[in-house]
């Protein structure tokens, strides 16, 4: 049997943190981290979420669609394709390097949930499958 489990899903349905404007995890201890999964039969207690919407932790800020140098980023989230695009574009120039990280590092969630903000409008970025 072949499958393949995406962490930050995985990350978001286990509880420990919401997804972000540039679709990664802010946790309580911020965006900058690594997500593995282990598949078990084993019944584990759940802990009580500190959250209740799929965005809660994000601020919409908007650093992360500022930093961005593919533009893929926007206020309805993130599109895949022109970030790959970017990658492989970079990847061609460096091959000995492949990633970004322009839209994690140094963000007001690199480290800790930022500030809420009362005006965030939840509403306007789409459903996370959709890739926009």
């Amino acid at each position: 049997m072949s499958f393949s489990i995406q962490g930050k899903m995985c990350g978001r349905i286990a509880g420990p943190g919401t997804f972000s404007l540039n679709r990664a995890i802010i946790t309580q201890q911020g965006i900058a981290g690594r997500f593995c999964s282990v598949i078990t039969d084993i019944e584990l207690p759940a802990d009580k979420r500190q959250y209740t919407g799929l965005y809660d932790n994000c601020s919409l800020c908007g650093a992360c669609q500022r930093a961005c140098p593919a533009d893929a980023i926007n206020m309805h989230g993130k599109a895949h394709t022109p970030c790959f695009s970017f990658l492989e574009t970079v990847n061609k120039k460096y091959p000995s390097y492949y990633g970004c990280g322009k839209c994690q590092c140094g963000m007001p969630c690199e480290s800790a949930v930022p500030p809420a903000n009362p005006k965030a409008d939840y509403s306007v970025i789409k459903n996370i499958d959709s890739g926009n």
